[in-house]
């Protein structure tokens, strides 16, 4: 409740000042884990589907690439869009940037 508080920008001072304290100190414990584990990275970016590439067909009409829309089941959609955005989350709790998050994809491949 205080973090999205704070992310929402209310007027209470102190309210934003225990959000910002209560994420810093999550961000601590997830960049440690990371630093204990480094293999726990390489999960959550599997985990969260970031690696996946979306299968797409070549449409003649408009010389473009399109992504393939019988296959397309909106339910898994948005499950796969939570699962990527909560592994951000998690990825930028450990401090891990996007050129790190592009190295190791690059490693991986």
């Amino acid at each position: 409740m205080a973090v999205s508080i704070f992310l929402n920008g209310d007027e209470n001072e102190a309210e934003q000042i225990a959000a910002s304290r209560a994420a810093g100190q999550m961000c601590q414990r997830w960049s440690e884990a990371a630093a204990q584990c480094p293999e726990l990275v390489a999960d959550v970016i599997r985990l969260g589907g970031l690696l996946e590439v979306e299968p797409f067909q070549y449409d003649p009409e408009t010389g473009r690439s399109k992504p393939r829309s019988e296959t397309r089941d909106p339910y898994r959609e948005f499950e796969k869009k939570g699962a990527r955005q909560f592994a951000l989350v998690l990825l930028a709790a450990m401090q891990i940037n996007q050129q790190e998050i592009n190295q190791l994809m690059e490693t991986s491949e």
